[in-house]
């Protein structure tokens, strides 16, 4: 025997608006109650058998009906939750349609009636597999192939899914390289070079190594355009900066430039240059301040 709660009283009121066919939500802004109370109250009055539980508003005809709406019609939540209210004269909100349809793996235009092709992930039947071995015999490119399949089984089946699956059968699909593929390369070949030799310095040997003449300059003396690249140890006698015409629009010369900026490997390399044309021996890292390796 169920008995219906008292009259004025909140299960009262919750029990009224969800006869009405308010959500827990919707109750919940209408009345002011806290969300988790209207839970509670709703569940008490489904145990006291007052509500329909969810599970019966959910028939097996309701279920088909919603089916037939997302997946063959491709409605949206809205416009199904609408049908399903029309024909079953009972409140469906969008919320509701739309979680029914998550939980059941229903999407809007699952399948296309018009083109007769399915948008879900294909399945690898023996015939698909079939196809795919011939069409690999064929000497078809994956992209072909897919092509192929599509039109012989009215499923979408891309590049990717063919050179996929054909790996796993232990197939090997015709190279096809693009013409994109093609220019890339002498194209990068010809930026690697530029760059290389818009950062690589220039090495000077022999003659030009001669034509450096530091003047070791005190800084009180330097005047605009002379190269401020210390020479020797800041604390020993002797010390000044190379003083040497500098470069228009930088800090240091031409020589001086190349000893600051140049990697380790083509300072090992000027210096071996340097040596060999003089018959010396390299015995340690020259680092250029002095104006003669050791």
């Amino acid at each position: 025997m169920t008995h219906e709660p008292r009259a004025g009283s909140k299960f009262a009121e919750v029990l009224r608006r969800a006869r009405q066919g308010a959500t827990q939500k919707q109750i919940a802004a209408q009345t002011g109650f806290e969300y988790f109370y209207v839970g509670v109250a709703l569940a008490k009055l489904r145990g006291r058998g007052l509500l329909a539980k969810p599970d019966e508003i959910w028939t097996d005809a309701v279920l088909e009906a919603l089916r037939v709406a997302i997946v063959v019609d491709g409605l949206k939540g809205t416009a199904a939750a609408a049908r399903l209210t029309q024909r079953f004269e009972r409140p469906f909100s969008r919320d509701q349609v739309v979680g029914v349809a998550l939980r059941r793996g229903w999407r809007a235009g699952a399948v296309d009636a018009g083109a007769g092709l399915a948008k879900n992930p294909p399945r690898w039947t023996a015939a698909a597999e079939a196809a795919l071995r011939a069409a690999v015999a064929d000497k078809l490119s994956g992209r072909e192939a897919g092509v192929r399949l599509t039109e012989m089984f009215k499923i979408p089946y891309s590049r990717n899914m063919c050179i996929a699956k054909a790996q796993r059968l232990g197939l090997q699909f015709i190279s096809e390289p693009g013409p994109r593929c093609a220019k890339s390369a002498p194209q990068a070949s010809a930026r690697r070079a530029a760059r290389q030799k818009k950062r690589a310095p220039a090495v000077v040997c022999g003659e030009a190594q001669e034509a450096w003449a530091p003047q070791r300059l005190a800084l009180l003396d330097m005047r605009p355009g002379d190269c401020r690249y210390p020479l020797g140890d800041p604390g020993a006698e002797g010390f000044g900066f190379c003083g040497a015409p500098a470069r228009p629009g930088e800090t240091y010369c031409a020589h001086c430039a190349r000893i600051a900026y140049e990697t380790p490997a083509q300072r090992r390399k000027r210096r071996k240059e340097w040596c060999d044309a003089r018959g010396l021996r390299v015995e340690r890292e020259w680092t250029g301040r002095e104006g003669r390796p050791a």
